[in-house]
């Protein structure tokens, strides 16, 4: 980067603008000089010959100053005053539309300019993004388990339920009212999840959270007709994971498997223990996913063709992506044998790192 470029251009120019006049004027001095240079003193015909000389090239160097002054003039224009307002008005425009400016190709201050400016806007831009997939994620968040309070209220409206199933209905709304206090504190780590840190003092039972999720879920899953099914091969999981992160997987998980899962279909949920590890499965008798659409389905607002009730806002899929990325690990997608779709994923185990 040269700094000083339009330093050194600025300079040139005022130099030129100025040497031309000084020259014009040094005439005058030599013929002052010339006059009172003693004797002889010139004849009349002699002094009026160098005075008409001596105008002549004031003319001409008058003529050049005043050439001078308006290249300069232009010169200055082209490349301080014209990229200075071409810049102004993009930024003027930059709420509607924006292109990167030609001057930030520029190796002077302007160019430093217009990439500042290009920077800043592609910043705004970036943070205004931010903020908009916020309130999206926000929304997609809170709908699982405002529906299933919703969903859990219904039935103890009716009176009809035994004992035993009304108190845990009222646990279920009980437990999802505290889940949407903790989302509603928690929501930012989506948008921190470029500088998130992995919580290595944080633990898990993922046995408990695979039973916490699915119990809050069995309300929704029966009004479509469908059910769970837990393959655990042990008791106890402990792993090195937030709870309030895998359970917020877990759920986006299992919602998009009842979406799109036929009615009266089962949704399989297991838990392999590994060496170090466990391995999370979510599978489901839906449609499936496409080879070449396996790695789209987890960008945001990218949704398959759902059976299910209702369309979500396909951001599911990219939140639970985010937070299994946000701990180490990732989420992968496969075709279930017998038709249908597996999503899977790993945790450490605790005592692995």
């Amino acid at each position: 980067m040269k700094g000083s470029a339009i330093s050194r251009r600025l300079m040139l120019a005022l130099f030129a603008v100025t040497l031309v006049p000084i020259l014009g004027w040094s005439l005058v001095v030599d013929l002052a000089e010339h006059l009172t240079a003693g004797p002889p003193a010139p004849n009349l015909a002699e002094l009026s010959g160098a005075l008409h000389e001596t105008r002549h090239r004031l003319v001409l160097f008058l003529g050049a100053s005043l050439a001078t002054f308006a290249a300069a003039l232009i010169y200055l224009r082209r490349v301080l005053v014209m990229p200075l307002e071409s810049l102004a008005e993009k930024a003027r425009r930059a709420s509607l539309e924006w292109d990167t400016p030609p001057e930030c190709a520029r190796d002077d201050e302007i160019g430093d300019l217009g990439r500042a400016l290009d920077k800043s806007v592609r910043d705004l831009a970036d943070r205004a993004e931010r903020a908009r997939r916020f309130s999206a994620d926000l929304s997609h968040e809170l709908r699982t388990p405002l529906a299933a309070i919703r969903g859990a209220a219904e039935l103890l409206s009716e009176g009809a339920l035994p004992e035993h199933e009304a108190q845990r209905l009222n646990e279920n709304v009980l437990r999802e009212s505290e889940r949407l206090g903790r989302l509603v504190e928690g929501i930012l780590d989506l948008e921190r999840t470029t500088h998130a840190l992995r919580h290595e003092d944080a633990s898990a039972d993922l046995t408990q959270s695979l039973h916490r999720v699915t119990d809050a879920l069995t309300v929704l899953a029966a009004r479509r007709g469908q059910r769970f099914q837990l393959q655990l091969d042990c008791d106890t999981a402990w792993a090195l994971v937030d709870a309030d992160r895998h359970d917020r997987v877990l759920y986006a998980l299992l919602e998009n498997a009842l979406k799109f899962s036929p009615s009266g279909e089962i949704v399989e949920v297991s838990l392999l223990t590994g060496a170090d590890r466990f391995r999370i499965t979510v599978s489901d008798r839906g449609p499936g996913v496409a080879e070449s659409a396996r790695q789209v389905i987890f960008e945001r607002h990218v949704q398959g063709e759902s059976r299910g009730p209702g369309r979500g806002a396909g951001l599911g899929l990219a939140i639970a992506r985010t937070l299994v990325e946000s701990w180490g690990g990732s989420l992968v997608v496969e075709p279930r044998d017998g038709g249908g779709t597996r999503f899977g994923y790993d945790v450490s185990a605790l005592g692995s790192a």
